[in-house]
């Protein structure tokens, strides 16, 4: 196997490291200012690209700069790196305890470099500060964060494993193969086979950091949606439901109606109307005040509800007038629903003030396709004049062609 000039590995190398330093200081400039770590991420590829410049040009430059400040650069972009993702995930990040490891790192490296020990003792001082800091990375992503982020930084957590194993591998290899190394020449092929994994690693991080953060923002956009849908719904809620008793307003009852019309109109499907009216209202304000009249409204608002079909329809039609809609209900089961609400109301003591006599007028209207809407509301109305004129407390019931009373007074 041909062996490949380490100049040109390091080079292949640089451009790897510098594309993933651009690709990530787009995200940057584009999410930044909305996810924290994303500059930490692309400084720390951006050092570990400075580092291997240094070492391309490490004939050219003093001892220190060319064969320790490399080594340290990598260091420091890794602890950079693990800030970053750490600060990403909203996990808790020890700054003051990796600067001290990057300090006695630099310390070590400094004094093998100027006793010039040899590059395999530098290499193996280099991996074995490295493990720790990918462990700690490791250990904080997944024990250390929520289940939330811990899903989101699963691929970055693999790679940096990767990373572990590589750096375990040239510890092996320094230990037990004792290769003779100078930085300069050619690659044996460990060494060849080591540098390769590295790029391949490196690559599989940027791409890791991008799904990371395409995730996150996938999850928000969810979220950011269900949440407007929420909203779009409680606000649909209220625009159509009554302040005061809870029930329908009259805008949306009267839009159930024209719906019901049109399916009567297209399949012939029969609906009833309702339309109910407290009796002395008017009393029941004056004497015991707006408060209790209130009090009154909701209770009969409630009583209705309870009292018709799960799929019938109620809303409030205006001041103490109540409108019940009946799908697929003819004449005389609407009748029989209004006569029952009539009963129920007036044989049952509002407990709130038993003292009053709480009575309703009800108006009932089989609607006609001969009819339109306009004149059914109108004709339903007609007939709860007719009801409250028969001496209240009673139900009046009709359709297009004929007209009934019901009392209820005996």
């Amino acid at each position: 196997m041909k062996q490949l000039d380490i100049y040109t590995v390091v080079q292949i190398f640089i451009l790897i490291r510098l594309v993933c330093t651009a690709v990530l200081l787009f995200l940057w400039i584009k999410y930044g200012n909305r996810y924290l770590g994303i500059r930490d991420m692309a400084l720390s590829f951006g050092l570990t690209a400075i580092a291997l410049i240094l070492f391309l040009f490490a004939d050219q430059l003093s001892v220190f700069a060319g064969l320790a400040l490399p080594n340290i650069l990598v260091l420091v972009g890794i602890c950079t790196f693990g800030i970053g993702v750490l600060t990403f995930a909203e996990a808790a990040v020890h700054k003051k305890e990796l600067i001290a490891y990057v300090a006695i790192f630099v310390c070590v490296m400094s004094y093998f470099t100027y006793n010039q020990f040899s590059v395999r003792y530098i290499m193996l001082i280099s991996s074995s500060f490295t493990i720790p800091v990918y462990i700690y990375i490791i250990w904080q992503l997944h024990w250390r964060t929520s289940t939330f982020y811990r899903t989101f930084t699963a691929s970055v957590q693999w790679v940096a494993c990767g990373f572990v194993l590589m750096h375990m591998m040239r510890v092996g290899w320094l230990l037990y193969c004792h290769p003779v190394l100078n930085y300069h020449g050619d690659c044996d092929n460990t060494q060849t086979l080591l540098f390769a994994l590295s790029q391949v690693l490196t690559l599989l991080l940027a791409f890791a950091i991008e799904h990371m953060i395409a995730n996150k923002r996938a999850h928000e956009a969810y979220n950011e949606t269900k949440t407007l849908a929420i909203q779009l719904e409680k606000k649909e809620a209220l625009a159509s439901t009554d302040a005061l008793t809870g029930i329908y307003n009259r805008r949306k009852i009267e839009s159930l109606i024209r719906e019901q019309h049109h399916i009567l109109v297209s399949a012939g499907t029969a609906f009833s109307v309702l339309l109910i009216d407290v009796d002395h209202f008017k009393n029941v304000n004056d004497q015991y005040g707006h408060t209790a009249g209130d009090a009154v409204l909701r209770h009969l608002s409630q009583c209705i509800r309870d009292n018709i079909r799960g799929f019938d329809d109620v809303g409030r039609w205006g001041g103490e007038e109540f409108l019940v809609l009946l799908p697929n209900a003819a004449l005389d089961e609407a009748r029989k629903t209004a006569e029952r609400l009539r009963r129920i109301v007036s044989d049952n003591a509002y407990t709130q003030l038993p003292e009053l006599t709480l009575t309703i007028s009800i108006g009932v209207i089989e609607a006609s396709s001969a009819m339109s809407i306009d004149e059914t509301l109108k004709r339903v109305d007609q007939m709860l004049y007719s009801a409250k004129a028969n001496g209240r407390n009673s139900v009046f019931s009709g359709n297009a062609e004929v007209l009934t009373s019901v009392s209820g007074v005996d």
